[in-house]
């Protein structure tokens, strides 16, 4: 039986393996496997200790990846670290007493390397500066250490930025040089045997071992393996032979021999992981659709279909029970049809049709209909309106199986369509430029196309009223902008207006009202007793444009998903609070009625809602619940508090009913279709850059079998994409088996042992006191706790010797405690009750970017102001402003944006960096006139970035090349410039990118991506920098922002005389 084998260890005749997110142990000599641990978290990185009886890894069986050790013979495994990030064990030492690790607890961005006791100890930092990994020569006397080397799998043939260095000292040299700058490709794990560099690159197309003489001044690199399909990953060594892992198979390289063997050996798994369970389906909630009657709900959860009575009776799964996808499900207007999107056809999308309660579908094979992204079923007919990622909209005749194409836009997708009454026209938005978006119609019979509004900028959701004579909409159309609170700036919100075009010249606006009494009397001109007409849609094209009119007393807004019902016009409008990143897709439903002429909010916080095509009732989602209500009712405040139960009279459907069953591998299967043909269909170019996209698909379809967690699911996709050898194509999320999450508590500061073992307050970390998520629990109202204190006791508890206080935080967050503490003497001792935090990361950072502000200040003697930007997303948009709002008041400026990790927004922040001071405005009472435009500054404006600035950092670096604004500074960037935008899940939750959105530069071309934006001036902070605490980047950035301020600066500029408007002498006459 073969598995998904990865991450080998070896010792002798002993190797350790990974294998379904376990530990296993293999004997060499019998050729025998047994399972070692058995946890719920992962485990990475083995490391056998050098007398070969324990082992040390990273797991995640307690939540956060932490150190733990066990014996190799079996047995209980004891957690060694409690620090609440992500730590990786790199050796042990010769003695077997200590581990050296890496992590960034104590760390804004970068992982450093820290020795640790096995007996348990506080950390302590190593003089290497940032180091993923570390290995000795000879006696210890040389040492080679990587930065940023992690594993090339993720991103393959990768040259950017953070492509692996290599640090080495030799036996002879107090310092570290960089070494292999030359190959032109990713390197990473090296690691010392004998005089040799032994270390992993694919700098020739696919990973290899590699190694030179560490002694020669002209190393040779030579090339050990061959492996001409699957990277070559996670190489170890006892100094006799090296393993390592590929395409799920565990390799042994013997260094004397020079020979490279796969590994045969017996493994007696039962691979119970890969056994059937059964999922909450509420969890997993997709697509729901309601029946033309009310009576029935079909819905997909999971990717898998069911239908049922709302109430009662039984559940019916339709089509495959495994390994298919269903998406979309719509009922057709004759009741008893029921379509949906499968993939059953090799992942391929094609319309699935269902008649009547059978549970085997026909599959319409000849009807491809792409990535679909909305299907609206006919009122009339057995016709559905397709819309999907190629920007198409499509019609399928179910009872022809025909799929016919009606209108493609050039520009983006087609919005979701809506029916006329007649069955006959379908009205939709439609992108028809860059920056427009105009309301269309088709009639389905003559493909006649009109285009019902003009372009202002976009409109959304149109929809038919019930009669067919007027089309209702929301579009951008309100110009009323509000002034900014922080600067001076103006900004649109609520742009969103409601309209209704009048389709036939001869009918009246739809807010017209006959003359009413108060008694409820009216004047009708049509008789009560008329047979009503059947609806018949009919447009004049004359003065079309003209027949616009505005919603009364619906006040601008944010509107989408109208739909109509009876006398009602339907629309969702978002809530308050989604706005930014905190956006919860939350709205609130709300209603106008034509003939009272009002609006009102028939419900609160709901994510989306259905009419079904009667118009008759309404399928209501929030969150992971549905409920079914008549149509345009309003639902009473205290619904939420319905003890009713699932029944008619409350309208909640009990989804409990459905019975989830998973078959994990054929669902694994399923979802490796779907991510590669998503690959296929939105990669941003159609040839995939050349890559064999379905070769790839083969390699690894091959290897499926073989998995058995959802881990070792997740390595076989990142595999799989990485192939493109592109950046932004990620795998994330997904159905994990649950493990226990205990959260570390924090205090907000550091710790250090002192010589008798107690817990010393090392660094209170100042935070920012404005803000309750970014101040040290220390440093609250009524704590005198001082740096150098120490921690005696948490809760009655005493931090015995070899304890950390660490760990008696373990489960404690955000909850408060009792802490004692004594200073240094030891003399006087203090109780205080505080209350933790979850995390130290964002006093990590802001203590980090007010000590670079204050240096920065100091340094240039209050001339030079600093403003870094951790990202170029909303936060870092923020973040920005937060500072350079103050900070522009200095003559000269440095921006920062080393770490920056992408997003959006970097063009808003380059637009007001490149403002040039044009003059000044001149106050009577204040000393320093106010710079022309707003905010510019007269000074230099200089940038410095690194490595690990990416995405629209990337594209910020290069930007502030190009656009002259300054200089830029420090290391060449990551070189990520093909963007996503998230919008595919699959079935199990788990998401995965598509880089489709490529950047071209006018200078470069394609040639920022997978290289990364060069400095104007590079600067590299050494390991012998980190340890003294020296930021040489940003000292040399300081050094020559001052010289540039000597010549340019608001101090040189010579203003002119001001002017003399007293009364002239009248001349003699």
């Amino acid at each position: 039986m073969q598995g998904y084998f990865s991450q080998p260890a070896i010792k002798n005749n002993t190797i350790l393996f990974i294998c379904e997110s376990d530990l296993w142990k293999l004997d060499l000599k019998t050729k025998q496997s047994f399972r070692l641990t058995n946890t719920k978290g992962d485990i990475s990185n083995p490391i056998i200790s050098p007398d070969g009886l324990y082992v040390a890894y990273s797991s995640t069986e307690e939540g956060s990846s932490e150190i733990f050790i066990c014996p190799l013979t079996g047995g209980p495994s004891k957690r060694l670290t409690f620090l609440g990030s992500r730590s990786t064990p790199l050796l042990w030492s010769e003695n077997g007493k200590k581990l050296i690790i890496n992590s960034n607890f104590d760390s804004p961005y970068e992982k450093f390397a820290y020795k640790i006791s096995v007996k348990g100890s506080e950390p302590i930092r190593l003089p290497y500066g940032p180091c993923s990994h570390l290995s000795f020569g000879a006696n210890s006397k040389e040492i080679i250490l990587a930065r940023h080397a992690s594993e090339l799998f993720r991103w393959k043939r990768y040259k950017g930025g953070t492509a692996g260095e290599f640090w080495f000292k030799a036996k002879d040299k107090k310092t570290f040089c960089k070494i292999l700058s030359d190959i032109k490709g990713n390197i990473t794990n090296p690691f010392f045997i004998k005089n040799r560099i032994y270390f992993t690159s694919d700098h020739q197309g696919i990973a290899n071992l590699y190694s030179f003489n560490s002694t020669s001044k002209k190393p040779i690199i030579e090339r050990h393996t061959n492996q001409k399909e699957y990277y070559l990953r996670n190489a170890y060594h006892d100094k006799n032979n090296i393993v390592y892992h590929a395409g799920g198979d565990l390799y042994i390289y013997d260094i004397i021999k020079k020979t490279n063997t796969i590994l045969q050996f017996d493994f007696p798994s039962t691979k119970e992981k890969q056994n059937r369970k059964f999922s909450n389906p509420r969890a997993y909630l997709n697509e729901a659709n309601l029946n033309p009657q009310g009576t029935h709900v079909a819905l997909t959860t999971r990717g898998k279909l069911f239908s049922f009575a709302n109430w009662s009776g039984a559940v019916f799964q339709r089509g495959h029970k495994n390994g298919v996808r269903y998406q979309l499900p719509v009922w057709l207007q004759d009741e008893k049809t029921l379509v949906a999107i499968t993939d059953e056809k090799n992942g391929e999308r094609r319309p699935v049709v269902f008649k009547g309660d059978s549970t085997q579908g026909q599959v319409l094979q000849n009807c491809d209909t792409g990535i679909v992204f909305s299907m609206t079923a006919s009122p009339t007919s057995n016709h559905v309106a397709i819309t999907n990622h190629k920007n198409e909209l499509l019609l399928l005749d179910v009872n022809k199986k025909k799929l016919s194409k009606l209108d493609k836009s050039k520009f983006n997708r087609i919005g979701k369509p809506s029916w006329g009454p007649d069955g006959n026209w379908l009205t939709y938005s439609f992108q028809n430029s860059a920056t427009t978006q105009i309301i269309k119609a088709i009639n389905i019979k003559t493909n006649r196309k009109i285009e019902i509004t003009r372009a202002v900028l976009n409109d959304y959701s149109p929809v038919f009223d019930k009669e067919g004579k007027y089309i209702f909409f929301s579009s951008d159309r309100s110009f009323t902008p509000i002034y900014d609170s922080v600067q001076f700036d103006l900004s649109f919100q609520d742009s969103h207006r409601l309209y209704a075009v009048v389709l036939n010249k001869n009918d009246k606006s739809p807010f017209h009202l006959n003359p009413q009494s108060p008694s409820g009397g009216k004047d009708d001109d049509k008789k009560k007793d008329r047979k009503k007409a059947k609806p018949k849609v009919s447009i004049d094209v004359e003065g079309l444009h003209q027949r616009l009119v505005e919603f009364p007393r619906v006040r601008p807004g944010d509107y989408s998903n109208l739909q109509t019902c009876g006398k009602k016009l339907l629309f969702l409008s978002n809530t308050e609070n989604d706005f930014g990143d905190d956006y919860n897709n939350e709205f609130n439903l709300k209603s106008f009625d034509f003939e009272k002429q009002s609006v009102e909010t028939i419900a609160r916080s709901i994510n989306n809602y259905q009419v079904n095509i009667s118009g008759d009732d309404m399928l209501i989602r929030e969150g992971n619940d549905l409920k079914v209500t008549k149509a345009g009712e309003k639902r009473n405040d205290d619904d939420d508090d319905d003890d009713s139960g699932y029944n008619l009279q409350s309208g909640w459907v009990n989804l409990n009913r459905i019975k989830l069953e998973i078959n994990r591998l054929e669902e694994w299967k399923q979802m490796y279709k779907e991510a590669w043909l998503l690959q296929r269909e939105h990669f941003w170019t159609p040839n995939m850059s050349g890559v064999k996209w379905k070769e790839i698909f083969n390699r690894y379809w091959k290897l499926l079998p073989r998995i058995c967690t959802r881990s070792e699911f997740s390595d076989l996709v990142w595999e799989m994409q990485g192939e493109l050898g592109t950046s932004h194509c990620y795998e994330y999320g997904g159905d994990y088996e649950p493990h226990p999450h205990y959260n570390l508590a924090q205090l907000g500061c550091s710790f250090k042992k002192n010589s008798k073992g107690q817990n010393v307050i090392d660094n209170i970390y100042q935070g920012d006191p404005t803000n309750r998520n970014e101040i040290s629990p220390l440093l609250g109202p009524g704590c005198s706790i001082k740096e150098g204190d120490i921690l005696v006791s948490i809760d009655g508890q005493t931090i015995e010797k070899n304890q950390t206080a660490r760990e008696l935080l373990l489960n404690q967050k955000n909850i408060e405690i009792l802490i004692e503490t004594q200073n240094n003497s030891g003399r006087l001792k203090k109780s205080s009750t505080i209350k933790t935090i979850g995390s130290n990361n964002q006093l990590l950072y802001r203590d980090w970017v007010e000590k670079n502000r204050e240096f920065v200040h100091k340094k240039s003697n209050e001339t030079i102001g600093y403003v870094h930007i951790p990202d170029m997303g909303t936060y870092g948009f923020g973040e920005f402003h937060r500072y350079f709002l103050s900070e522009c008041r200095y003559e000269g400026l440095i921006i920062d944006i080393r770490f920056n990790g992408g997003g959006h927004v970097s063009q808003l922040i380059l637009e007001k960096l490149n403002r040039k001071t044009l003059g000044y405005d001149f106050i009577r009472w204040t000393e320093t006139p106010e710079p022309f435009p707003a905010y510019s500054i007269k000074g230099p404006i200089n940038c410095l970035t690194n490595e690990y600035a990416g995405s629209d950092g990337d594209i910020f670096s290069h930007s502030f090349k190009l656009m002259k604004i300054g200089k830029l500074y420090g290391k060449r960037t990551w070189g990520g410039v093909i963007g996503i935008n998230s919008q595919y899940s699959l079935s199990d939750g788990s998401k995965t990118t598509q880089p489709e959105y490529s950047f071209w530069f006018n200078d470069v071309g394609w040639n920022v991506e997978n290289y990364g934006v060069d400095p104007d001036i590079v600067v590299e902070n050494s390991p012998e920098d980190y340890n003294k605490n020296y930021d040489r980047q940003l000292d040399v950035i300081v050094k020559d922002t001052i010289k540039e301020l000597k010549t340019t600066s608001r101090s040189k500029d010579k203003f002119t005389p001001r002017p003399n408007l007293s009364l002239p002498k009248l001349p003699k006459f």
